[in-house]
């Protein structure tokens, strides 16, 4: 296929709406491009334009989808690497992301918030029900077992039964 020098920067004008929004990595913009009807070689020399301007850079997508996994969505390390590398970053540099806002926000301290955040939908329910969902719920948010319980308890032993909120 040859690339079509009028098609690029119409490429270029709809990934800089997408940017406008959000980060994107490499792969995903290629799939929103792709989905626009922009060839193969539309997509690269567009998205080697956006790089060399700026706009596009792996360092800083990196950086925000760690921010949104590790603090806003409270997951644990590992699946916020496994999600970034699903979207197409690499281990390394998700690790490395991840690791360094796990250094202000502790895993522990991620499954106690996001287990409290839950806490008071199951508080009628009965302490062995209530610890079963609750534990999961931070299983699937990709939180060790170990770590998981120890959030348990720690609400559990708060005293309330509807979690430290109240």
């Amino acid at each position: 296929m040859e690339k079509n020098p009028e098609s690029i920067p119409r490429a270029y004008a709809a990934a800089c709406r997408l940017l406008a929004r959000r980060e994107f990595t490499r792969a995903e913009m290629e799939g929103r491009l792709k989905a626009k009807g922009f060839t193969e070689d539309t997509i690269s020399a567009t998205i080697d334009q956006l790089t060399a301007d700026g706009f596009m850079s792996q360092r800083r997508c990196a950086e925000s989808m760690a921010h949104e996994l590790v603090v806003s969505r409270r997951l644990s390390d590992r699946e916020a690497v496994e999600r970034m590398r699903r979207k197409g970053l690499d281990e390394e540099s998700a690790r490395q992301e991840v690791r360094r806002h796990g250094e202000t926000y502790a895993e522990a301290d991620r499954a106690r918030d996001a287990l409290v955040r839950k806490w008071p939908a199951w508080r009628d329910l009965d302490r062995q029900r209530r610890t079963h969902r609750a534990y999961g719920f931070l299983l699937r948010r990709g939180f060790d077992p170990g770590v998981a319980f120890a959030a348990i308890e720690e609400l559990e032993s708060s005293g309330s039964e509807s979690g430290p909120l109240d």
